[in-house]
């Protein structure tokens, strides 16, 4: 899925990696991304076009954001049809009336590739190069199941090669190079969870290399205890059939990680998400979601950070300093208004980022009954 996220001021951010296959009829969505006002309007009242401009032409797509901020737009042949670099902006109008368009992300699309159908680690991989080669051993004399054998490892014989050359193959599959070859066909760079996966574990992909996780829509729930924590996954959007991250610290301490998008649909979150990732720019959160402590603690280059409609939760935004003085009241806009519930929630922001707004915008979270922190 690749996500686009508007800011509250026009910018368009590209928020998940743009890695699409050419010749597939449909390979995902465009995760479209807003906050509830742009350039103080409510985004209810403004008209939106998204332009994808293709080798050949430019393709249209009208945006209309109902109850929910977030729209999805499937990628077909029309935007895969031909490999390149595709230009994507999203123009704003009111009453008929363009008020400017945002600036250009760049969606890339790459000759189709082998994804992994299924998840290997290293070791099964050395386990199968050296089962191999105890079949090569033991059916020296059975040239047809030999180049069966190299062929099943992704190194192809050409039909015309005569037996006698064979060995030059099995050399191949011998060298220091022979897992790393395997690796580029398995395209390790993305890891594609199975589909059908309902439930990942604690510590499933702990310190693992992946810069991309595809998490199937089979998956209601990311249950496991640090599942990808230490890892260097840099985007993650969150399906909309997961309910529930319960998940202790599921995405914490990835150094890599610069976005993560999670869905309405998600009505819980674990304490520590994505807490000591430091490196994290841009957030998009739930509106109706219970969200535990330390989710973005260290977090210092927090910058992009959108609340989804009546925002319910306590929440520490504080580590970072880097939010505009928009993008708070933003914030503020969104919270859920409290008025006679007895406990008020607390949005912690620090004093840095209290001092960019001014007393009558923080006097709308306490008339919501809401601290500001």
């Amino acid at each position: 899925m690749i996500t686009l996220k508007i800011s509250p001021e026009k910018h368009l951010t590209l928020t998940n990696h743009a890695k699409v296959y050419l010749g597939e009829n449909k390979i995902g969505d465009i995760n479209i991304v807003a906050p509830e006002k742009i350039c103080g309007k409510s985004i209810r009242d403004l008209n939106f076009i998204l332009y994808v401009n293709t080798e050949d032409n430019c393709i249209k797509y009208p945006l209309e954001f109902g109850e929910f901020s977030c729209i999805k737009i499937p990628i077909t042949t029309d935007i895969t049809e031909t490999a390149g670099e595709k230009e994507m902006y999203i123009e704003i109008s009111l009453g008929g009336e363009v008020l400017g368009k945002t600036n250009t992300v760049v969606l890339k699309v790459q000759p189709v590739m082998l994804l992994n159908k299924q998840v290997k680690s290293r070791s099964e991989l050395e386990n199968e190069i050296k089962e191999l080669m105890d079949i090569i051993n033991q059916n020296k004399d059975d040239f047809n199941s030999i180049k069966e054998a190299i062929e099943y490892k992704y190194i192809e014989i050409p039909d015309d090669t005569p037996t006698s050359e064979y060995s030059k193959f099995i050399d191949k599959i011998n060298s220091d190079a022979d897992l790393r070859r395997i690796t580029e066909a398995y395209d390790f760079d993305t890891l594609h969870i199975p589909e059908g996966t309902t439930r990942i574990g604690n510590y499933s992909f702990y310190c693992s290399t992946f810069s991309h996780i595809y998490i199937p829509d089979s998956v209601t729930n990311l249950l496991g205890n640090r599942a990808f924590a230490y890892s260097k996954i840099k985007s993650v959007t969150v399906p909309d059939t997961v309910k529930r991250i319960d998940g202790n610290s599921i995405f914490s301490n990835c150094e890599e990680l610069t976005s993560i998008i999670i869905p309405d649909s998600v009505t819980f979150i674990q304490s520590g998400l994505c807490g000591y990732s430091k490196k994290l720019k841009t957030v998009a959160l739930p509106g109706n979601c219970q969200i535990g402590g330390g989710c973005f603690a260290q977090c210092y280059e927090l910058e992009f950070v959108t609340l989804g409609k009546d925002f319910n939760s306590d929440l520490d935004l504080s580590s970072s300093t880097l939010y505009s003085a928009e993008t708070i009241v933003s914030w503020i806009e969104a919270l859920k208004n409290r008025t006679g519930y007895q406990q008020a929630y607390i949005l912690t922001i620090g004093s840095v980022n209290l001092a960019k707004i001014t007393d009558e915008q923080k006097a709308i979270a306490t008339n919501k009954n809401w601290n500001l922190a």
